[in-house]
């Protein structure tokens, strides 16, 4: 089976990792072209993972909204003669929703990365309208908390739910390293260190988690913020202004997944989320889970089980759940690690996720 996974960049991000470990994994036992849109850089660590049997194409088109755009795209199309187009961006939905008009042996699909966001809305409020012409077009939700939202939203367009999946994660050649630094910044043996990972977003509600951390100090809790992610834009200067002496930004890291066998819980204050591939990543390194409620982290973490599960997205709610982790006892530390490895193994790997995807090809194609 040819496959074509599209992007309209490889930059940092959950879509963007996850469109390359899916296309490595579909690999091994089908043609998969990895195109995207965007030049590819050198500083997009994605990029950098592409496996050696994923071939790649770069469009080199800098304009998000172009006929230029849809015309390359449809001979991209063309040219290439794929049995599957997998789209992993919204942007170029409208796109090849049009090219599947003329192309109707072809399998169109989109993974959809989020929750019902005002743009997600627009885009599918315009799909809607023209099912009657065209309503083959598959749109995959990646968990079932997402799912039923855009499901019942929408529910003449043809949707699926297919669980995100990551590949196995282990400590990188910079473990050690990373070790060494979260140790020094640790003021004793007790303190916990609470992870949170992503970009400065205001969806990622990283100011309202220094503020949380900040009357953690006050309260005289012997705990850490470590926050990686993009040291750029207004968001990072308003962290910056508010954290106390416990919050420590450390910028962008190719090595995320080593903070996280050093850290003690992965915190996720988002308000509005789909199924970050760190949580998945924090399941695989038995990394017990704090978060809000939205989007796919419901569907993740089961409450006292394998984390905790804010009420709702005010500090009030975030702050009484840390206190409760911080209160636990060392078993209930060592099942959640359990159970997180163990949901990770039945349900998040690459794997599984790869698997489930071909039944939906195969089932177009039959």
């Amino acid at each position: 089976m040819k496959i074509l996974q599209i992007i309209h960049s490889l930059n940092f991000g959950g879509a963007e990792k996850f469109c390359v470990e899916l296309s490595n994994e579909l690999s091994k036992n089908n043609e998969v072209l990895l195109c995207s849109v965007k030049p590819i850089e050198e500083w997009m660590n994605p990029a950098k993972n592409i496996g050696a049997n994923v071939k790649t194409e770069v469009l080199g088109i800098k304009s998000k909204y172009s006929f230029g755009l849809l015309s390359s795209l449809y001979s991209f199309i063309k040219k290439n003669k794929p049995d599957v187009v997998h789209v992993h961006s919204s942007l170029l939905v409208f796109y090849f929703f049009i090219i599947s008009f003329f192309y109707t042996q072809i399998i169109f699909l989109q993974t959809i990365h989020s929750t019902l966001t005002s743009g997600y809305k627009r885009l599918l409020n315009f799909l809607n309208i023209l099912k009657i012409i065209n309503n083959s077009f598959i749109n995959v939700c990646i968990s079932d908390n997402i799912y039923n939202t855009f499901k019942n939203k929408y529910n003449k367009l043809k949707f699926v739910r297919i669980d995100n999946g990551i590949t196995y994660i282990k400590p990188t050649s910079k473990f050690e390293i990373v070790k060494n630094e979260i140790e020094n910044l640790r003021r004793t043996q007790n303190t916990k260190v609470f992870l949170a990972i992503g970009n400065y977003s205001e969806f990622k509600n990283f100011t309202m988690l220094a503020e949380v951390f900040k009357k953690l100090e006050t309260l005289q809790k012997d705990v850490l913020l470590v926050i990686l992610g993009s040291s750029e834009g207004a968001n990072y200067k308003k962290v910056t202004q508010l954290k106390s002496a416990n919050t420590y930004q450390l910028g962008l890291k190719d090595n995320a997944t080593d903070y996280m066998f050093c850290a003690d819980a992965l915190i996720i204050s988002s308000t509005m989320e789909g199924m970050p591939l760190v949580a998945l990543e924090a399941l695989c390194a038995g990394l017990p889970i704090i978060t809000t409620t939205d989007g796919g982290m419901i569907d993740i973490v089961e409450d006292n089980i394998n984390g905790l599960i804010a009420k709702d997205f005010s500090k009030e709610t975030l702050l009484e759940k840390i206190k409760l982790f911080l209160d636990m006892d060392k078993n209930s530390g060592t099942m959640i690690k359990y159970n997180n490895q163990r949901r990770y193994l039945d349900k998040y790997s690459i794997e599984n996720c790869a698997a489930n995807y071909l039944k939906i090809f195969s089932a177009g194609n039959a």
